[in-house]
């Protein structure tokens, strides 16, 4: 499981959301903040498994940018 954050204008956090939810994306939190300019911001929790295919369809979004966490690892 990988923790995605990703960002896009404001106005397109709902086109994230389906994208994440037709991936079973799970644990969805979206909101609106003001950075240079007014963004949607998209937590979302997806598998190992649908990671690549989220980000394909993430990238025809314009201006979007995106974190994937990484699992820690005990030591």
């Amino acid at each position: 499981m990988r923790q995605l954050i990703i960002q896009v204008p404001c106005g397109n956090g709902k086109a994230v959301i389906n994208i994440a939810k037709s991936h079973n994306g799970s644990n969805l939190t979206r909101f609106e903040e003001n950075a240079d300019e007014p963004i949607d911001v998209v937590i979302v929790h997806v598998s190992n498994r649908e990671v690549g295919k989220v980000l394909e369809e993430l990238q025809y979004l314009s201006k979007v940018q995106i974190t994937i966490e990484t699992p820690l690892r005990s030591q």
